[in-house]
C-alpha cells in the first residue's frame, strides 16, 4: 500500500486549516448577536468553543457612568493570627490574568447576591491553598469609579481610595486531617 503523496497531504492540511480558520471567524463574527437565527441553531457547537477560547465574555463598551467595581478582600487567620490577605479578583491582574477578568469580576457579582456560595466555593478553595487557616474574614468592597477628568490627571484606576466596605462573613475552615502515623 503506497503512501499519500506529499502534494495530497499537503491538500489536505490546507483543507483543515482553512475549515478551523472559517469556523473560528464564524463564531468571532456572529457571538455579539446572539439571538440570530444561526447563533440559536449551532448554540451547541460554537459556545463550547467559544467558552474554551474566552471569547464567550461580556462586551465591555465604554459607559458614562458605569456601576462601582467591586472587589473582595480576604484575610486568612490562624487562632486570631492573620496568615495573609488578597483580593478577589486581584486589583492589579496580570498579563495572562486580563483575558478571563471579566469573568472574575461577574463571579464576585455572584458571591455578593448569593452569600451561600462564598462559603461553598471560595472559601473551601482558599482553606485548601492555606491548611494551616483556621478562618477567613471576607469584606466587600466598592471602588469609586474614577471621572475621565480623573483619570487624565494621573488617578489610578484600581486605587481602593474612596472605598465602601461592607463586612461579608467570617468562614471558619475545617481543621486539616490528622496524621495517624
Amino acid at each position: 500500500m503506497a503512501l499519500p503523496s506529499l502534494k495530497s497531504r499537503t491538500l489536505f492540511l490546507k483543507s483543515i486549516l482553512s475549515l478551523g480558520i472559517l469556523f473560528h471567524l464564524a463564531v468571532i463574527i456572529s457571538l455579539p448577536n446572539e439571538a440570530s437565527y444561526f447563533n440559536v441553531r449551532f448554540r451547541d457547537t460554537l459556545y463550547p468553543y467559544a467558552n474554551l477560547l474566552a471569547l464567550n465574555s461580556l462586551w465591555q463598551f465604554f459607559s458614562p457612568d458605569p456601576g462601582p467595581p467591586m472587589f473582595l478582600k480576604y484575610e486568612l487567620k490562624k487562632d486570631g493570627e492573620s496568615l495573609a490577605t488578597g483580593t478577589y479578583p486581584a486589583l492589579h491582574p496580570t498579563f495572562w490574568e486580563r483575558t478571563s477578568y471579566a469573568r472574575r469580576v461577574t463571579s464576585l457579582r455572584f458571591f455578593a447576591r448569593q452569600p451561600d456560595a462564598l462559603t461553598k466555593v471560595l472559601a473551601p478553595y482558599l482553606c485548601r491553598q492555606n491548611p494551616t487557616a483556621t478562618s477567613i474574614d471576607f469584606v466587600l468592597i466598592s471602588m469609586k469609579v474614577p471621572t475621565l477628568e480623573e483619570v487624565q490627571m494621573g488617578h489610578e484606576l484600581n486605587s481602593l481610595e474612596g472605598e465602601v466596605k461592607q463586612h461579608q462573613d467570617i468562614i471558619l475552615c475545617a481543621p486539616p486531617p490528622e496524621d495517624d502515623s
